[in-house]
């Protein structure tokens, strides 16, 4: 059954499904652990993208009824009540928002906002280009200071 899996999008959903039993927000993972008894390191692994096994999808669509190995696996929502389908799209904008905020995500703003302004620091005018603008390194420092909060 793994074979040809996309297993981004099957850890994408296992967060959605996380976020529907337990909300977001700091501690979420440690919360839905504790709810279906397995160890934090093994949902992390799956959260992250670590194929899913048979035994973990039938204990979560146990645990969650209505849930099915074709959405697990596939994404496939049919034959799922209409309310758990609307939970689910719920909880899956509020993960796309989490996602957007995420730590990773800010570093890489943070990367790519001081190599722009690298481009345009003292250090690097290869150019000397005398009308290329030219900025102290503070402003280096406070822009990428600001990216990282």
């Amino acid at each position: 059954m793994a074979e040809g899996l996309d297993h981004k999008a099957v850890a994408r959903r296992l967060r959605i499904l996380r976020h529907r039993a337990v909300g977001g927000g700091h501690g979420a993972q440690m919360r839905f652990v504790a709810r279906i008894d397995v160890e934090y390191a093994q949902w992390n692994n799956l959260e992250r993208s670590y194929p899913l096994a048979r035994d973990m999808a039938l204990k979560l669509v146990h645990a969650f009824p209505g849930v099915t190995l074709d959405w697990l696996y596939l994404g496939r929502m049919d034959g799922m009540s209409s309310v758990l389908q609307g939970e689910l799209l719920e909880a899956e904008k509020a993960v796309t928002l989490e996602e957007g905020n995420s730590p990773s995500r800010s570093s890489s703003n943070a990367s790519r906002l001081f190599d722009l302004a690298f481009q345009y620091s003292p250090l690097n005018n290869s150019t000397n280009d005398p009308a290329r603008p030219l900025y102290d390194s503070h402003f280096v420092i406070t822009k990428v200071s600001a990216a990282r909060r």
